[in-house]
């Protein structure tokens, strides 16, 4: 029996030797990577042994991490686009910031394409009734028809299309007039007004939506965080402009407005259709400005994300550290260990129906982080089978009388019994096998077992198989010897003591212990 237990114990102790995986943790940071298209996660740390990020390993479901002599940490993570991935930990809670201001902007998107830009907006001084024809001969601002047309002002109409549509159903309907509808005098005035026209349509009618929807794709659409930089720099660039001219174009309307408002034709009608279409470009080019702010200031804050995603990068100087980024720094206290679940939400965006749609699985990894220990203690309750020879005393009566002689006997029991096992394990960086020291004790009050021996721990699976020596107190007799006669077992057994602890190997034990 001892022999099998030495054997058992040299092959457990070969096996866990030959079996290790590097866990133990010299540095202060680890470095993920997220697939996206495996959805899966890669880690790799950077110490002394390892000084490339070519030793990826897959975190299983579950890692746990021993820290050597430090009880802080820190994970970087590969770099993703926050406007499509929300990483998160389960030791903050958060609100998911991104993804609310993602729907703000895009609601406001959808709102300026589905602006109607192609019929203007009516002025308050519009009659509900539309146009008034300006060859209306009524004596209100009819002119001689008899006009040498010889001497007749030309109408300077804008060399291009204009952009605003009622400055364009001016210019239809100034086309449409008779020769003896204008004097030269209102003539004159109309091709004085042509420049401001241009000039307030060039500002303030220039398509502004197809920028901002090309610049929230592009910030959507970024994959690594160089392009990230290079973008929001170019980004932000592009908005400190636009922010300027939005700045200016109230001063621009309202000089815009004084001079429509000093217009006097001698053609009051037409004068009249003359105010109203400007008027009507100039209520048009409030709401656009009013549209677009609502624009710049809603991507404002997509942009901010983007570069808060890039603040804390990694400054390993082992490797080129650029794509990588603090996620989460964790802490703990002496004798305690801590668990840290990163979360992965992915969310798709159609750009037909400008829309965000969370996928339904997530994905999540745990990690344990505790500090290393070479020695580490475990303490359970396990079964263990035993052969063991132990010295007792008892009576015997060969002539029927009413005494009874002492006697010593040496008994072999084979049993198998509950016990409390204190295991000392030694940590080999292995998730398979680590060797441990064993002290055990039996509860039976009487003559407790002393279990002392070693065995293996499986770390993955919680299970362990141990072996080694009983030992018993021994019993002795006080006041009576062997050979002696008494009356009754009362007598022996309040005479037999157990306080010497009997430093001989009793026998042999076996032991096992699950999910502790």
């Amino acid at each position: 029996m001892k022999t099998l237990f030495v054997l058992i114990l040299v092959i457990i102790n070969f096996c866990a030797l030959g079996q290790t995986k590097t866990k133990v943790i010299d540095s202060g940071s680890a470095y993920l990577n997220y697939s996206v298209d495996k959805k899966s996660l890669k880690m790799f740390v950077i110490d002394k042994k390892n000084r490339s990020p070519d030793g990826y390993s897959i975190v299983s479901d579950s890692l746990t991490l021993f820290l050597n002599k430090r009880q802080d940490f820190n994970f970087y993570l590969g770099w993703l686009n926050p406007l499509k991935y929300k990483v998160s930990w389960i030791e903050s809670v958060s609100v998911d910031e991104s993804y609310r201001q993602m729907e703000s902007f895009v609601s406001s998107l959808m709102t300026i394409f589905n602006l109607d830009v192609t019929s203007g907006s009516k002025s308050v001084n519009q009659d509900d009734k539309g146009i008034v024809p300006v060859n209306d001969k009524s004596s209100n601002g009819k002119q001689t028809s008899n006009v040498d047309l010889s001497k007749i002002i030309e109408i300077d109409f804008p060399s291009k299309v204009m952009l605003s549509p009622d400055f364009q159903d001016f210019y239809f309907f100034l086309s449409l007039i008779d020769a003896e509808d204008l004097g030269n005098g209102d003539r004159k005035v109309i091709n004085d007004m042509k420049k401001d026209i241009e000039e307030f349509d060039k500002s303030n009618f220039s398509d502004f939506k197809d920028w901002y929807f090309t610049s929230f794709s592009t910030l959507v659409s970024l994959e690594s965080a160089e392009s990230a930089k290079l973008s929001v720099n170019s980004i932000n660039l592009a908005l400190e402009g636009k922010e300027e001219n939005l700045s200016k174009k109230p001063d621009l309307i309202s000089g815009f407005k004084n001079k429509v408002s000093l217009v006097s034709l001698e053609n009051k009608m037409f004068e009249y259709q003359m105010k109203s279409k400007l008027n009507n470009a100039i209520v048009d080019a409030e709401t656009r400005i009013k549209a677009e702010s609502e624009l710049k200031d809603k991507l404002k804050p997509l942009v901010s994300i983007i570069e808060d995603s890039l603040k804390d990068p990694s400054n390993d100087s082992g490797f080129d550290s650029s794509e990588f980024f603090e996620s989460k720094s964790l802490s703990f206290e002496t004798g305690k260990q801590i668990s840290a679940k990163i979360i992965v939400k992915e969310y798709s965006f159609d750009q037909k129906s400008l829309s965000f749609s969370p996928l339904e699985e997530e994905f999540s990894k745990k990690f344990v982080l505790r500090k290393y220990n070479f020695i580490y203690p475990t303490f359970s309750t396990g079964v263990f089978y035993s052969d063991t020879e132990i010295v007792t005393y008892g009576l015997s009566n060969s002539d029927n009388s009413n005494e009874f002689l002492i006697s010593q006997d040496t008994l072999q029991k084979n049993t198998a019994l509950v016990a409390a096992f204190a295991n000392f394990n030694f940590d080999l960086n292995s998730d398979f096998f680590h060797p441990f020291l064993q002290v055990g004790i039996d509860p039976t009050k009487i003559r407790p077992f002393l279990l002392l021996g070693g065995g293996i721990f499986v770390p993955t699976s919680k299970f362990a198989i141990s072996g080694g020596a009983v030992f018993t107190w021994e019993q002795s007799l006080e006041n009576l010897k062997v050979g002696d006669s008494v009356n009754s077992t009362t007598d022996l057994q309040n005479d037999i003591k157990y306080g010497v602890f009997d430093v001989g190997v009793k026998g042999w034990y076996l032991g096992i212990q699950y999910q502790f």
